[in-house]
């Protein structure tokens, strides 16, 4: 969702993107993939886009109308996507413990995880200068660049499956 609330983006099965400037209406955009997308991040202002999904797809925006494909490097499935509100950084998150980064959107690098559980979700400060992701097993990373991650522990061995952190990152 823009920051203003005025448009919004959903994804799933078989590539499917929709599209709407109500929250009411939607319109199904073409994705270019039949891969199943599982998640989906833009900049505040919604004029660039990133989804992704199974066997490491990762789609590009800057229209919302047309998707351009991007190498990520992995075949493993990207469950999570987050990003600054500029996107000027972003990290996708999935299966065995992958973690991507981009400093472009277009060009992906692997960071090392410090695990191989899956891994479901991440969130951070809207600046990117903190982040955490959760995942099975009862998984908490933490990173302060991005780059490099902590492994926190949280007093579970369930799986988790999505976090949420406040722009500011304040506990």
């Amino acid at each position: 969702v823009t920051s203003d609330g005025k448009r919004l983006w959903a994804v799933g099965k078989l590539g499917t993107i929709l599209e709407s400037n109500d929250g009411e209406h939607w319109m199904a955009r073409t994705s270019g993939t039949q891969n199943d997308l599982t998640s989906i991040f833009g900049t505040s202002d919604g004029n660039r886009l990133w989804a992704m999904g199974r066997y490491g797809t990762i789609l590009e925006s800057s229209d919302d109308e047309h998707w351009i494909a991007r190498t990520s490097g992995t075949l493993y499935t990207l469950n999570s996507i987050f990003g600054t509100n500029d996107g000027k950084r972003l990290w996708a998150v999935g299966v065995e413990g992958t973690i991507l980064e981009s400093n472009d959107g277009e060009h992906w690098n692997p960071r090392t995880s410090g695990t191989q559980n899956n891994l479901t979700s991440i969130f951070g400060t809207s600046d990117g200068k903190r982040l955490w992701v959760v995942g099975a097993k009862g998984t908490i990373l933490e990173s302060s660049d991005g780059e490099h991650w902590i492994v926190r522990p949280s007093g579970t061995d369930y799986d988790l499956s999505s976090i949420f952190v406040t722009s500011d990152g304040k506990l």
